[in-house]
């Protein structure tokens, strides 16, 4: 969703957000890309059924392409990542 996307930096001081009234933070995709350094972040859209996956390349998230089986490799733990359909 929108607030998984988010890459405002965090505010230089108390700044409030006009839209809602509140204090401006730094966006969810901001904090894992450049504070935390998360090597994959991956977005499940539980309403919509889809899954993105990026991988942080050269300090910035780049997002991957599933393969063939609608699945995300992440190589370094020897796993992919997908959706399993239960009918």
């Amino acid at each position: 969703g929108k607030e998984e996307k988010d890459s405002s930096p965090p505010p230089e001081g108390d700044e409030i957000d006009p839209e809602t009234g509140k204090l401006k933070k730094a966006g969810k995709f901001w904090v894992y890309e450049q504070a935390v350094k998360i090597p994959y972040y991956a977005i499940f859209n539980g309403f919509k059924g889809t899954l993105e996956v990026y991988h942080l390349e050269r300090k910035r998230y780049k997002e991957i392409k599933a393969n063939r089986r609608g699945h995300y490799a992440i190589p370094e733990m020897g796993i992919e990542l997908g959706i399993l359909y239960d009918n």
